[in-house]
């Protein structure tokens, strides 16, 4: 194998793997928004 295109392989592999991370880390991020609001709502 190239080295350009292991290079590139790894570089599409990690970003995919960082848009997954995203994902679910932006999914987290709103529940927790809607707990709080919740909360909120009731305090």
């Amino acid at each position: 194998m190239q080295l350009e295109e292991y290079v590139s392989k790894l570089l599409s592999s990690n970003k995919q793997i960082w848009e997954e991370k995203k994902q679910r880390y932006a999914g987290i991020h709103h529940n927790l928004k809607e707990e709080y609001s919740h909360l909120i709502m009731y305090a």
